[in-house]
């Protein structure tokens, strides 16, 4: 019987594996759930926990960073303090902040990718799984140009509607 949530992480190790210059980090190692958990207060979801066992943080293109645990530990304590609760930051692209947001789970348990703004959120993905193909393709043109402006790649910035809109 096939795993869909090893299929899940070889299918998103595929896409990011596309992208010119994109790096990612070693796993968290088998005890990374049981170390969200800690932090959190409840289990990842399942992709994720396979995810962070198997990559802990990488490099997409310049300025485009998958949060390693530790990172995203001290993100979420600081967006947790100033109200922002339930969001599970993951990734900084080119300045914005995305993040999963554990209030938002769907019937399926995924949990929807976010952005998150001053006021508030952005739903920009119903769940990693559809995030991080479009992501993909944002960050291959920034990486190819060197991350200059004509290369500058843009993910979120509005709900539903486009590739891996909610």
């Amino acid at each position: 019987m096939v795993d869909p949530v090893r299929t899940l992480v070889g299918a998103l190790e595929r896409e990011l594996a596309a992208v010119p210059g994109a790096t990612l980090f070693p796993g968290a190692g088998a005890d990374a759930a049981a170390r969200f958990r800690s932090i959190f207060g409840s289990e990842p979801p399942p992709g994720m926990a396979a995810f962070l066992a198997a990559h802990d943080g990488g490099r997409l293109a310049t300025g485009s960073d998958l949060l390693t645990l530790s990172d995203a530990a001290t993100r979420f304590q600081s967006m947790a303090a100033s109200g922002q609760r339930g969001l599970w930051p993951f990734l900084e692209h080119r300045g914005p902040l995305f993040a999963l947001d554990a209030e938002d789970t769907s019937t399926h348990g995924a949990w929807p990718v976010v952005e998150v703004t001053d006021p508030g959120v952005d739903r920009v993905g119903p769940s990693l799984r559809r995030f991080f193909p479009v992501l993909a393709v944002a960050v291959a043109p920034a990486a190819v140009a060197g991350g200059g402006p004509g290369g500058r790649a843009r993910v979120g910035g509005g709900t539903g509607g486009g590739p891996g809109g909610g």
